[in-house]
């Protein structure tokens, strides 16, 4: 009979998490109140956007089946966190185990030989991740689809992963082994180099927010539980004036004012709190220091003040235990890399406004707020934003939309055959649903607009017509691409 002897602690946290509560309800309040908050942020001065956004978010965690399995699962992986050892032990009473409690005495030579054990498994990875070959971009996605890739193939993309993360690393003089060691043993170091970047470059990280929410506006995010927001963080940290403390000389004491109104400012907003993950406690100090952690900062104590007070100061972090690297030089090296990625030149950045996702949301929405029939609008309360107000919902649950039917295409327009798609329309339309406006990886490069016209001409524009009858996110999408061409003088619309 085999007796393990396990150590758990009560409980665990990772800083930075959000919707910890171990309730399936506040877990579905909590991603809605935090995607509108990042969509607010976004669409100041375009409540067009806005309500359109709005929509898309309820509409999309309302009676949906894939949200409302990931809220269960994430409050029973929330309430598992919080009560890790008792969960241990039911689940392992459970599976018919005999569990004891002892209490054992420290072993310092067992603690060595597994401190070494684990300092050699990671020198081995990092040897391991540097030396892989190099791959391109496609080779990544495919063997990141693959469900029994090997190590040396997770290597690759590893390697591949960091050299994306951060451009142009791989010809710095910081590029080593050693590098990756670092990686490997502090997880969370280039996410926390890259907040730092962003606090102090907000509108770089403003112009990624906001093509993200350009992509959910045209319908290419389905899982909105996905979405994850350093652009909240970011106003999170200004708001708590997290860059005096990084930027100031000043020593610190539990009395300071400053001090003070930080926790008196972190305890006001649970939006803070719900942004950076962080709830703050009594102590002003451990939550300035563990909010200087995101960044990559400390909070040293320098010794005692004249009253006898310990006095401390915001600093990076100089040193990292067993890492041959001057960590400051490091830290430049990759804010160069991120000024790089996120900060292109005047040339690359006029290019990317030309395919911008936010840009062409903005003209879709913008320009049908400007429609006759919506401007003569009551001033009082703006009513929600329907991009698909030419649609309807039948009794028999067939989505009516006649004006598709006034939309002309050119004459050479094939129209398709609906009779070879009638047996499964409803899954033809959640399929086009998904193909209408996103680019292939074959041609990552057409905008919306060109995606359209090629489905038109792949599946006939009968076909299409036909199954937006089923689905009312392909109507709404078909409609607002039809207005575009038709804007553009493409396409005509019917007599009368």
């Amino acid at each position: 009979q085999a007796h393990w002897h396990i150590a758990c602690p009560e409980f665990t946290r990772k800083e930075g998490e959000n919707f910890s509560s171990p309730v399936v309800k506040d877990v579905k309040e909590a991603i809605e109140n935090y995607l509108l908050q990042d969509a607010a942020t976004i669409s100041i001065n375009l409540p067009q956007i806005m309500q359109h956004l709005e929509a898309l978010i309820k509409q999309g965690l309302e009676d949906n089946p894939h949200h409302d399995a990931w809220a269960k699962l994430k409050a029973k992986d929330n309430y598992e966190k919080a009560n890790l050892r008792e969960c241990l032990i039911e689940a392992l009473t459970g599976a018919g185990h005999e569990i004891k409690f002892v209490e054992l005495q420290h072993n310092d030579d067992g603690a060595n030989i597994l401190k070494n054990a684990s300092e050699e498994v990671l020198r081995k990875e990092a040897r391991d991740i540097f030396n892989a070959p190099d791959i391109d971009q496609d080779k990544v996605q495919e063997l990141s689809a693959k469900f029994d890739a090997t190590w040396e193939e997770r290597c690759q993309i590893i390697k591949a992963g960091y050299k994306s993360r951060l451009p142009g690393i791989e010809n710095s003089p910081i590029w080593s082994e050693e590098l990756i060691y670092l990686f490997r043993k502090h997880r969370d170091f280039i996410s926390q180099e890259e907040l730092y970047y962003f606090l102090n470059n907000p509108s770089h990280l403003q112009e990624q927010q906001e093509e993200l929410w350009g992509y959910i506006a045209l319908g290419g995010m389905k899982f909105l539980a996905d979405v994850r927001s350093r652009h909240l963080i970011i106003k999170a940290l200004l708001k708590l004036n997290i860059k005096h403390f990084l930027e100031s000389e000043q020593y610190w004491n539990c009395n300071s004012p400053e001090i003070k109104q930080l926790l008196t400012t972190a305890r006001r907003s649970k939006k803070l709190s719900a942004a950076l993950g962080i709830t703050p406690g009594k102590d002003a100090i451990k939550y300035l220091q563990r909010v200087v952690n995101l960044l990559g900062h400390e909070v040293n104590l320098l010794g005692r003040d004249s009253k006898n007070t310990r006095k401390y100061k915001v600093m990076p972090v100089q040193d990292i235990d067993k890492v041959a690297l001057n960590i400051a030089e490091v830290k430049e090296v990759l804010s160069q890399c991120l000024s790089f990625k996120y900060n292109p030149s005047p040339n690359t950045q006029e290019h990317s406004k030309s395919q911008s996702k936010w840009e062409e949301a903005k003209h879709i929405y913008v320009s049908l707020e400007k429609n006759p029939e919506n401007i003569e609008r009551p001033q009082t309360e703006p009513t929600p934003f329907q991009p698909n107000s030419v649609i309807d919902i039948g009794v028999d649950g067939v989505v009516k939309h006649p004006n598709l039917d006034l939309y002309l295409p050119p004459p050479e327009t094939p129209l398709g055959e609906t009779a070879i798609y009638q047996d499964d329309m409803q899954w033809t339309a959640d399929c086009l649903e998904l193909l209408i406006d996103t680019p292939s990886q074959q041609q990552p490069d057409l905008t919306p607009l060109e995606v359209f016209k090629y489905q038109v001409q792949n599946f006939g524009w009968n076909v299409i017509k036909e199954a937006s009858k089923h689905s009312v996110a392909l109507a709404s999408k078909v409609l607002s691409l039809v207005q575009q061409l038709v804007e553009g003088g493409e396409w005509g619309i019917a007599p009368g």
